[in-house]
């Protein structure tokens, strides 16, 4: 109807629902931060709340409870532990006596945990900082969490899609104790701001928080608020060079971003590298039998210090009459080394027969006897390392006499260890060797008080 507007001052509007006890100091202070951001701002109290025409509102503010007494177009910053101000219908098959059912959010009490997790969401809209300060409770303290309860009706198990919480902190169980969702389902609904009574500690916070998320959102109510105040002409001189400073300060980090942001994706083309790597070369002790296995043995043995001959090598193995792998050495030393892998079962007996033959091999070609005789079997081969069984656990009698008589199995997982050791620097060539030579029975890495 065409006339003159009365009373029209510019949206938006804001009512503050209070409890009945507050003291008047209190409103005026919140009215003194809420001027900031509003135009207009009204003050009642729970029992008052029917007597305001809520059209003419963009929002509203409660400190306590007001549930089932706001319209659903209001956009709502509420600080309770009392029931939220949204409900939602969920409604069956559109025909009489449909099953029908109602929700409502509660806030209830379980539990208590000491770990929280502030949401991805919650910091991208910068609330880290003020979530930790005003969300998070005190240790020890009990404390509520939200969910939906099947109020009346029947039907739905669950609650309508639509009514989804977006959480701002979480517990440990995954407990909601803050969040922001939609008071309705239709398309001009307001957004609930639902957050614990303790988070009314710093109201203008939280307000800043809802009033720049509801501006980026689209809110018409909310596209102006105080726009004026971060024009150019009316900003201080205090809040230019403070917004330099912000501005330099931002454009640092999303240089430093960008510079991390490459250099993981560098790191991460060199560990996947590092990892083919890895399978081809060193993970060989422990994935792989024959000659793959034996190249692998060998490259370790000579990391270490230690001179190392193929056996096929030695002119008096030629024709196919060699009778071990490999052939190690120092100055004054020499062993003879046997390589074996198995997919499935363990180290074999049979094995340790065989470097006996070769030792009797090597006293009639060298007249002497070697200075030691080593067994290095890649056992299990198709399990985890960790789940692989010790070598000759039940033949504990065959590996003393075979250690009595200078010989040491050697696994490659504890190969595999030491390796690593020495290649971390944590354990020095020299040492290694030193610890493989002086070794009888079964080889441990790192070293075991019970070794044999």
């Amino acid at each position: 109807m065409p006339g003159k507007l009365i009373g029209g001052k510019q949206p938006p509007w804001v009512f503050v629902v209070l409890p009945e006890h507050i003291e008047d100091d209190a409103e005026g202070a919140l009215r003194q931060v809420l001027s900031r951001h509003f135009t207009r701002i009204d003050f009642v109290s729970t029992h008052e709340v029917q007597s305001i025409h809520q059209g003419e509102f963009d929002a509203a503010i409660v400190v306590g409870g007001a549930a089932g007494q706001l319209s659903s177009h209001l956009h709502v910053i509420q600080f309770s532990d009392e029931a939220p101000a949204v409900s939602f219908a969920s409604t069956g098959a559109p025909v009489n006596n449909a099953e029908w059912s109602r929700w409502a959010l509660h806030w209830l009490t379980g539990q208590t945990a000491k770990q929280f997790t502030v949401s991805q969401d919650a910091i991208d809209d910068g609330l880290l900082a003020l979530a930790e300060a005003t969300l998070v409770p005190p240790e020890g303290d009990r404390y509520h969490y939200l969910d939906w309860q099947l109020i009346n009706g029947s039907g739905s198990a669950e609650p309508p899609a639509h009514t989804k919480l977006t959480p701002l902190l979480v517990d440990s169980a995954d407990r909601v104790l803050a969040a922001r969702l939609q008071r309705g389902e239709s398309t001009d609904a307001g957004e609930l701001w639902c957050l614990p009574a303790n988070a009314a500690n710093d109201v203008e916070g939280w307000v800043a928080a809802a009033l720049r998320r509801w501006r980026r959102a689209g809110h018409a109510a909310f596209t102006d608020v105080a726009a004026w105040t971060e024009d150019p002409e009316w900003t201080t001189h205090e809040e230019d060079v403070l917004s330099s400073t912000y501005e330099a300060r931002q454009r640092e980090v999303e240089a430093l971003q960008a510079q991390l942001a490459a250099e993981l994706e560098e790191l991460d083309r060199r560990r996947e590298a590092a990892r083919i790597n890895a399978d081809s070369q060193e993970r060989r002790l422990l994935t792989s039998q024959s000659g793959d296995l034996v190249d692998a043995v060998r490259a370790v043995f000579e990391r270490v210090g230690f001179q190392v001959v193929d056996s096929d090598s030695l002119p008096q193995h030629e024709k196919g009459r060699k009778q071990e792998d490999l052939r190690i050495s120092e100055p004054g030393w020499v062993c003879l080394t046997e390589v074996k892998g198995y997919a499935r079962s363990g180290a074999k007996t049979s094995d340790l027969l065989q470097l006996e033959k070769a030792a009797k091999v090597y006293i009639l070609n060298e007249k002497k006897e070697p200075d030691a005789r080593w067994y290095v079997v890649n056992q299990a081969f198709e399990t985890s390392p960790a789940d692989r069984p010790e070598p000759f656990a039940s033949a504990r009698e065959e590996v003393e006499f075979f250690g009595n008589d200078r010989g040491l199995v050697i696994d490659t997982r504890d190969l595999f260890r030491l390796d690593k050791a020495v290649q971390q620097g944590a354990l020095q060539p020299a040492e290694a060797r030193k610890l493989l030579r002086a070794a009888r029975g079964v080889f441990h890495y790192p070293p075991r008080a019970d070794s044999t």
